[in-house]
């Protein structure tokens, strides 16, 4: 892809942290002939989506594609990583906004003993406070698993995932350590093996800039390990089951063949970007956010060394008109992401994801800007 290639007919329009405007290439890719997913045809476009996946995630091991949100695979890291309360197993949930909550809030429903750590929203785990929470949680030598959300959505946190990921395992050696990066990888770094990530998992919606209906997860061998041990697993996210296909180079269940044509395109143009420039690039649209914010006096909701490289959250001026800002917005066919739960109406947050350049987002600065405060 040239720099003078058009991904879009039409101007980018959606500045949420997700869903995000898909290229028109992926999204022309879903209206291919479907094919049998049984079928030699269906193995190969398995098997290249499976190798492009592990470059993404920088790891040797093995990803698992499923046609699910991001909360599916939450589901399935407890599920398979958390062994049931009568072992006298926990896990340990660092929550710090929505859907940080959300991990908890499944963890519970999956039936396990939950700990939860809870700091408030716009705040960051630091690796001192995950390791002091770890420690607590561990205090028997029973934390089967930490839960971390590397980039909070609701708010605009990203934690130091290496940082925290060595922390954690200097305490909890035996502990699982399960990463959510559902708004966050292929825009932000990750290094699933160099970080010794357990579970490494996201949605298609967001940075890879693919329709919704996809969730995948890098997963290690220790999970694997720790899976074997773990009583209802359940069947359509059985880590075991789905390695066990994966090795024939297929998925236990029909996948979403279209989905999965379209994740091959954006893959490829992931690659061809390139990981570092890539993540280069989300971090200068995150900076170029926070100028602009700034110069024109809108508040951060969250320092520069917690601040994200895909979502920022801000808040107006005194005076500022929320309501009219979306109304001038959506008069331009444009929208930003409303402030999540307890901030509705209280904030409101700018993706820079995806496929989205400095170009773009000054275009949506102007119209913000075009209103009075």
């Amino acid at each position: 892809m040239t720099p003078e290639t058009t991904l879009f007919a039409d101007d980018p329009r959606m500045f949420f942290p997700g869903p995000v405007d898909v290229p028109d290439d992926a999204v022309a890719a879903q209206l291919k002939p479907l094919f049998g997913h049984r079928s030699g045809r269906m193995d190969e476009l398995f098997s290249a989506v499976q190798e492009r996946l592990r470059t993404v995630f920088c790891t040797d091991s093995r990803v698992y594609l499923l046609a699910c949100s991001g909360s599916g695979l939450q589901e399935a890291a407890i599920r398979n990583c958390v062994r049931m309360p009568h072992t006298g197993a926990r896990v340990l949930v660092l929550v710090c906004g929505g859907f940080s909550q959300r991990w908890h809030d499944v963890a519970v429903g999956c039936g396990r003993t939950v700990v939860k750590d809870e700091i408030p929203w716009f705040e960051a785990f630091t690796p001192d406070l995950a390791a002091a929470a770890a420690d607590r949680a561990n205090s028997d030598g029973n934390l089967d698993a930490v839960c971390l959300v590397h980039n909070e959505t609701s708010t605009g946190v990203m934690h130091d995932l290496a940082g925290i990921s060595e922390a954690v395992r200097s305490v909890a050696p035996n502990a699982l350590f399960l990463v959510d990066a559902v708004s966050s990888l292929a825009g932000a770094e990750i290094r699933v093996d160099d970080w010794q990530l357990d579970i490494c998992l996201t949605s298609s919606q967001k940075a890879l800039a693919v329709p919704p209906g996809l969730a995948v997860g890098a997963v290690s061998d220790r999970v694997l390990e720790r899976a074997a041990t773990v009583e209802g697993r359940g069947w359509y996210f059985d880590f075991l089951v789905l390695d066990s296909y994966l090795a024939r180079g297929t998925t236990p269940a029909t996948p979403a063949i279209s989905l999965v044509q379209s994740l091959l395109v954006q893959l490829d143009r992931i690659l061809e970007e390139g990981l570092e420039t890539r993540w280069a690039r989300h971090r200068d649209l995150r900076d170029l956010t926070r100028r602009w914010a700034v110069d024109r006096g809108f508040a951060l909701c969250v320092p520069d060394e917690h601040a994200s490289v895909t979502v920022t959250t801000l808040a107006g001026p005194p005076g500022w008109n929320l309501e009219a800002m979306n109304q001038r917005l959506a008069a331009a066919d444009m929208a930003v992401g409303s402030g999540y739960g307890k901030e509705k109406g209280k904030s409101f947050r700018i993706g820079h994801l995806g496929e989205l350049r400095a170009d773009d987002l000054q275009r949506l600065f102007e119209v913000i800007e075009s209103g009075t405060v």
